[in-house]
């Protein structure tokens, strides 16, 4: 069907419902092409086969990644943050350590394991991750987890060849001269915390007791670029969070406009979890995010940093959502020696230890518990499946998975309809042709 309004010519796109100028069609329409007629007899029986242990083995032995929850204490309290104790399926703040010992064995098991010779990957590039809590709490355990690393990869023949690096995730107040002076030597990656200029960030991002933490992060950040130029500009990121109650405008003003301090390509805004957060809680704080949602707050953020608007920004994948194999990508070691699928999950969903390795029947449980819910969902029916982000992250709730699309479908259409409204101002902009608004085409349908 196709709509004139003078010069322009409409399409509808019949599995979202929206319209898009015809000229722009063939673009959009880039995203659809894989999506094919599927078989329900065929996805059911592949969904419940049983799973062997070869199989397993290697899937898993695939994984690029590893990475260490060191502590579970912070120095900060952030309101959003997803050990607040304000989601129910999380854990709080404590005192729960990674021992060495632990993470000696968690080193040994992996980097056994990615040198074996049925491995696919080629890379010899491994990848090793500190988080919290804080990580920088623990700098000397830290330490003492790369000088084993460095000792085995010299002791061992076929750790020789390994390329490993490392990346952190810090709020960034313990980013002192001699702290620095170590990471710079080491080589690490660094992911910071920094929610923007002052007020925005402070909002949110307090001390224990309370007290801003905006100018010492600050600070720091600039200690950086000043006395490590290189490093900063290879290994420093930044990792904004956008709540619903602040004001992403002035958020994306104040990176845009610290471009000597701040590389665009380097900054990745993330999104306050509304997944578990108690009921009142989330009420409060997306009042006034009307029709949107927190997703789409952040996807709008990262668009407008990088003054571009993609349809890309979304995921492909030839799955029915953007679930991995557990264990095949990246493993989560957190304070007691589990293994979980990744950081974000929580942890009653092990998939190993330490002292064990793989619970390859844990690992058969989860993948089943999830394709159930795909099979219930009839996940292979929805026009949308292939832009899926459902992962077993958003599954996992207490100690059951159980998937709930429909605020997902509204985000992507949102986004969608977003996404072309932004391709059409930019069309007519560049055309110097009248338009209105894809909404008042609404109707037509």
């Amino acid at each position: 069907m196709k709509i004139v309004n003078g010069k322009s010519n409409y399409i509808i796109c019949q599995n979202i419902g929206y319209i898009i100028n015809e000229e722009l069609n063939n673009e959009f329409i880039n995203y659809f092409k894989d999506k094919i007629v599927l078989d329900e007899r065929v996805i059911i029986k592949k969904l419940t086969r049983h799973i062997t242990d070869e199989e397993i083995m290697y899937n898993l032995s695939q994984v690029t990644s590893i990475a260490f929850g060191l502590t579970e204490d912070c120095n900060f309290r952030c309101n959003y943050c997803i050990y607040s104790g304000i989601y129910k399926d999380e854990r709080v703040h404590g005192e729960q350590k990674l021992g060495l010992k632990e993470a000696a064995k968690a080193i040994d098991f992996f980097m056994n394991l990615i040198t074996q010779p049925f491995r696919r990957t080629r890379s010899n590039d491994f990848s090793i991750g500190f988080y919290g809590g804080e990580p920088l709490l623990e700098l000397q355990l830290i330490k003492e987890i790369i000088a084993y690393v460095d000792s085995q990869t010299k002791r061992i023949p076929s750790f020789k060849d390994l390329n490993i690096k490392y990346r952190m995730t810090t709020n960034g107040y313990l980013l002192n001269g001699e702290t620095i002076d170590y990471l710079y030597k080491k080589g690490i990656s660094l992911d910071i915390s920094l929610d923007g200029p002052e007020k925005e960030h402070n909002k949110f991002r307090k001390l224990k007791d309370g007290s801003e933490t905006w100018k010492d992060v600050f600070k720091n950040i600039k200690y950086i670029k000043e006395n490590y130029p290189e490093y900063y500009k290879k290994n420093i990121n930044f990792l904004p969070t956008v709540h619903p109650q602040h004001n992403e405008l002035k958020i994306v003003e104040f990176f845009k406009q610290n471009k000597d301090l701040f590389d665009i390509n380097k900054i990745r805004f993330g999104n306050v979890n509304l997944v578990g957060l108690n009921p009142n809680l989330k009420e409060n704080w997306v009042k006034n995010l009307g029709e949107s949602s927190d997703v789409i707050l952040e996807k709008k953020v990262n668009s407008s940093i990088h003054d571009k608007f993609f349809l890309k920004n979304l995921s492909r994948q030839s799955k029915f959502t953007a679930t991995c194999f557990p264990g095949s990508h990246r493993v989560f070691i957190n304070q007691k020696g589990d293994f979980n699928v990744c950081e974000r999950i929580n942890n009653n969903f092990s998939i190993g230890n330490v002292h064990r390795g793989f619970d390859f029947e844990n690992i058969r449980t989860l993948i089943s518990e999830y394709n159930k819910e795909i099979i219930r969902l009839k996940c292979w029916e929805c026009p949308l499946w292939f832009l899926c982000s459902i992962c077993f992250v958003h599954a996992a709730h207490d100690k059951r998975i159980s998937i709930d699309c429909e605020s997902i479908k509204r985000q992507l259409q949102s986004f969608l309809l977003l996404d072309l409204k932004n391709k059409e101002e930019d069309y007519y902009k560049r055309n110097n042709a009248f338009c209105g608004s894809v909404e008042e085409y609404l109707d037509c349908l």
